[in-house]
């Protein structure tokens, strides 16, 4: 099943780890993975709008202060969206509040590698698998 990331973070230096940590852990385990990069929190509104997105990797610091909102506004207009959210290690007390917000996990940015990235798409990825399955299944005993 392909799995479409968008990475947003807000400068080039943290938008290459995030692509390095990808290809790393795409190198562990082949998943189809396809991955677009937007470095604004207005370009990754735009890019959910035009295309079907499934999996946003979110740094805290796209946004700031306003990532909790942002992360809601994205869930409630894109509900098929899973966020992942990337928090700064000075911030973990935002982990409850990002869950309500609809995160699907989050981790601090020194807490992460391509281990942790790769588990975490296998997860998503196994998780859309069952939800096609449910959706085929209702349509099939569904008129």
């Amino acid at each position: 099943m392909r799995v479409r990331l968008l990475i947003a973070a807000p400068d080039t230096t943290s938008l290459d780890l995030y692509q390095r940590l990808l290809e790393a852990a795409l190198a562990m385990l082949p998943l189809d993975v396809v991955a677009e990069q937007v470095s604004s929190a207005a370009a990754l509104e735009r890019r959910l709008a035009e295309a079907r997105i499934d999996v946003v990797l979110l740094d805290w610091a796209l946004a700031g202060p306003e990532s909790l909102a942002l992360i809601s506004s994205l869930i409630e207009h894109h509900p098929h969206v899973r966020v992942v959210a990337i928090l700064p290690l000075a911030l973990p007390q935002y982990r409850v509040q990002l869950w309500k917000a609809g995160v699907c996990v989050g981790a601090p940015k020194e807490n992460i590698d391509q281990e942790w990235l790769l588990s975490t798409l296998c997860l998503i990825t196994r998780a859309m698998e069952r939800e096609a399955r449910a959706r085929a299944e209702l349509e099939r005993i569904l008129p």
